[in-house]
């Protein structure tokens, strides 16, 4: 346990907050003697027994929680919140941190199986969910929407024992939400597929005919909300043959316009321009 306890007293002592994105120096500055203070009393808890193990832990606690308030999120900074949380026996917050070390950064092979073995080592005594989509990359927040953003997808979560409500979002698709029982011990598995958002989309075409999208007639000069994915749009006119484009329409996509007429080719493109004065 000694030499355990020693490895890690070795990392934080020794690192700085020099990764650090470019800011203003004094808020760097400030970032910096944060960073030293909290290692500083993170060190002197891990010495002491007691009342005074708790104070020093608590102000390294405060120390690196301020660090990240001014927006130095390193590594170094994750890592040593962990340990910190891990010490006060705050451990669902520890493994939360800690699995965003692994999560985010780019570690060294001990860096990164130092960080997993603490984590798994919590695992046991923690309610986890694992929270994937399809695709990935969407925000995570647990209870409800108006609450922060707790990482985004695949994510691991511990939370408290019971029944959760996760909630998804990401750019350019409907907001999913999935139930999961979170049991100590246990890890949930929580697996959502997306589905993109309608785009907007215009049918120009002449009247006279019918207008079918993937079978269903619409209004020709019509807005239609369209699912992202491949679709076919089909004119039929008396007397002219029946004109079909096939088209896609890509999830996050702009509004979209697609133009139809007699005689035209399937698959044929048309570019619609328009001025704010009349011209050539």
């Amino acid at each position: 346990m000694r030499r355990a306890l020693l490895f890690f007293l070795a990392s934080f002592t020794l690192v700085s907050v020099s990764h650090v994105a470019p800011r203003a120096a004094a808020q760097e500055g400030e970032a910096q003697l944060l960073f030293e203070r909290g290692n500083q009393h993170l060190a002197a808890g891990m010495r002491a027994r007691g009342a005074r193990r708790d104070r020093e832990l608590n102000e390294a606690l405060d120390a690196y929680l301020g660090v990240l308030r001014l927006g130095a999120r390193t590594r170094n900074v994750l890592f040593n919140l962990g340990l910190t949380l891990e010490a006060l026996g705050r451990e669902a917050e520890a493994f939360n941190y800690l699995s965003q070390y692994l999560r985010e950064f780019e570690l060294s092979a001990e860096e990164r199986a130092a960080g997993q073995e603490r984590v798994d080592a919590m695992r046991p005594r923690l309610a986890v969910a694992s929270i994937t989509s399809t695709p990935p990359g969407a925000e995570v927040r647990i209870g409800r929407r108006d609450l922060p953003v707790r990482g985004t997808t695949p994510l691991e979560l511990a939370l408290p024992p019971g029944p959760q409500e996760v909630l998804l979002s990401r750019a350019g698709y409907a907001d999913a939400r999935a139930s999961a029982n979170v049991v100590v011990g246990h890890t949930a598995v929580v697996s959502v597929e997306l589905v993109g958002q309608p785009v907007a989309v215009q049918f120009i075409a002449p009247g006279g005919g019918r207008l079918l999208l993937d079978g269903v007639e619409i209004a020709a000069g019509r807005t239609v909300p369209v699912p992202p994915g491949a679709h076919v749009v089909r004119l039929e006119l008396p007397n002219e043959p029946p004109v079909e484009r096939r088209f896609e329409v890509p999830v996050g996509a702009e509004p979209m316009h697609i133009s139809l007429g007699a005689g035209s080719a399937a698959g044929a493109a048309r570019i619609v321009v328009s001025a704010n004065v009349e011209a050539q």
